[in-house]
C-alpha cells in the first residue's frame, strides 16, 4: 500500500459527487477539510465524513475543520451551539485560560460526535504581525496590543492543555 499525497481536499458541497469520489481515489490525499458549505445538519454531516474516508478507502483518514468560535465557524445553529472567540475570553484576564479550556473542550466533544478529528485553531503568533493577517486580513481582525498579548496566552492555555 501506497503513502497518501501530503494534501489535504475540500468538496463542493453536503454531499460527496461521483467524480469527487473518483479524483479523492485517484489523487489519495492525505485528508479533507470541510467548509461552512458541506455542514447542514448533523446526520448529514456525519455521512460526508464516513464517505470522504470510504472513497481513500482509510477510515482513519484524517478530516478537518476550522471551529474557532466567534465569527470563525463552520458548524452554526440550529444544529451547534454557538461558542465565544479567543477574543472574547481574553478579557476575562487569569481566568481566561480555564475559561478558553472549557470552550476547546467543548468544541472538541461536537466535533468528535461528527467523526471529525482536527480543528484548525490559529496557532498562538509570535511576532508583531500574525501570520493568519498577513495571509488574510478577513481572518484577523485588528486589536490593541495588549488585548493580542492576552489572545495568546488565551490560545496557548488551549495547545497546552493536558487531555
Amino acid at each position: 500500500m501506497s503513502k497518501p499525497c501530503a494534501v489535504i481536499f475540500g468538496c463542493a458541497g453536503p454531499t460527496l459527487a461521483p467524480d469527487e469520489r473518483a479524483f479523492f481515489r485517484a489523487a489519495d490525499p492525505l485528508g479533507f477539510i470541510l467548509f461552512q458549505r458541506n455542514c447542514v445538519e448533523p446526520e448529514q454531516l456525519r455521512r460526508l465524513v464516513v464517505d470522504l474516508r470510504d472513497s481513500i478507502g482509510r477510515p482513519d483518514a484524517p478530516v478537518l475543520i476550522d471551529q474557532e468560535g466567534g465569527r470563525v465557524a463552520r458548524l452554526r445553529p440550529p444544529h451547534w451551539r454557538t461558542y465565544p472567540s479567543a477574543a472574547r475570553i481574553a478579557p476575562l484576564g487569569a481566568d481566561a485560560p480555564v475559561a478558553a479550556r472549557a470552550v476547546a473542550r467543548l468544541i472538541a466533544d461536537d466535533l468528535d460526535r461528527l467523526g471529525i478529528t482536527v480543528d484548525c485553531l490559529p496557532v498562538p503568533p509570535r511576532s508583531p504581525m500574525p501570520l493568519a493577517r498577513v495571509c488574510s486580513p478577513a481572518v484577523s481582525s485588528p486589536s490593541s496590543s495588549t488585548s493580542r498579548v492576552m489572545e495568546e496566552e488565551t490560545s496557548t492555555a488551549i495547545w497546552r492543555a493536558p487531555w
